[in-house]
């Protein structure tokens, strides 16, 4: 009985530690990595300001993080800010993500971001 118990216990153990080596092989193999440039990042807070931008890549934007370049990871994360401030949300009516308040925000951004 204990040894059956044992061997259980190796079988679900060796299970877990291959799921993590796959994984960790696709992710090390994935051609899909989010290294957008500065024009990039230009282009899609444009997008957003002019009211074109998907929402996959409005998504993307918000929950993938820039590791390659903390400038504009900074970026990013003040305009997750800005996304996650209720008071800079438009009505659904309005036809945008971001009302007057939130707009105003997102230009101030893309003037940090050329400068």
């Amino acid at each position: 009985m204990l040894e059956t118990l044992w061997t259980i216990i190796f079988i679900f153990l060796g299970f877990i530690v291959f799921v993590f080596i796959f994984f960790g092989a696709l992710q090390i193999h994935s051609d899909r990595t989010y290294k957008p440039t500065r024009e990039e990042i230009e282009q899609i807070l444009m997008s957003i300001i002019n009211g074109n931008i998907s929402d996959a890549e409005l998504d993307e934007f918000i929950c993938v993080r820039i590791k390659y370049d903390p400038d504009l990871e900074m970026i990013r994360e003040l305009f997750v800010e800005i996304d996650e401030d209720g008071s800079n949300i438009a009505d659904a009516k309005e036809g945008f993500f971001y009302n007057e308040k939130g707009m105003k925000k997102i230009k101030e951004l893309l003037k940090n971001l050329n400068t």
